[in-house]
């Protein structure tokens, strides 16, 4: 191969990388970018998800049953947990509430909903900051992921509107000025509203469940 054609060659390969080099930056800086967004992303996943299955414990606790399913659905979260904090003392009780016997398991049922009946709950708003402050860099991220996370963010959203009024029906059981008649009303609305609220945790839970499996993977 002659001189002028290597230096032609050589021209052309310099003008080729000139060009693909921003490009192949960009992606390498894309990619460091969406591996720090995906660590982050889990391991504010992680806490949010055990916050709502306490949450949803006590709600289970107020309203429905304490039973073994409710016990394998929090020990499945507690062990695959990966974050800062210790909840190994929690996972040891939780292991031993699920030897109970199950007639044993209805009897405490039936007490706590009876010494529960006139206790209300009351729940505080719950918020992804990083995730919120993060919206506009998720599309760096796996299409199916970038949807989940879009409907998590949209799921508690509409999670912390039903605690805003289950709040205001909450206070409302403290006010002298309803009537026996609509005080109990209202306790049934406060009830409705916290029904709705674990069964908007259930969904959290489980779209957090998949999003770690599918984060992890991709």
């Amino acid at each position: 191969m002659s001189t002028e054609i290597q230096a032609v060659l050589m021209l052309i390969l310099g003008w080729l990388l000139g060009l693909l080099s921003p490009s192949i930056i960009n992606y390498i800086q894309d990619k460091k970018k969406a591996i720090k967004i995906k660590k982050s992303l889990l391991s504010e996943m992680e806490e949010c998800q055990i916050i709502m299955a306490n949450v949803a414990y006590l709600i289970e606790s107020k309203y429905v049953a304490i039973n073994h399913k409710l016990f394998d659905d929090l020990i499945n979260i507690y062990e695959n947990y990966n974050g800062i904090n210790d909840y190994n003392d929690k996972l040891v009780r939780l292991k031993k509430l699920k030897k109970t016997p199950k007639e044993e398991l209805e009897t405490i049922t039936e007490i706590q909903l009876y010494e529960n009946m006139d206790k209300f709950l009351s729940f505080k708003k719950y918020d992804l900051p990083y995730l919120r402050s993060k919206i506009n860099d998720i599309s760096l991220l796996d299409e199916n992921v970038q949807s989940n996370l879009l409907q998590l963010n949209f799921k508690l959203n509409l999670f912390n509107s039903e605690v805003e009024e289950s709040k205001f029906h909450y206070q409302l059981t403290f006010s002298s000025e309803v009537s026996n008649e609509n005080q109990e009303i209202n306790k049934q609305i406060l009830k409705e509203k916290q029904l709705i609220i674990l069964d908007q945790i259930k969904q959290i839970i489980t779209l957090i469940t998949k999003l770690k499996i599918d984060i992890t993977a991709c």
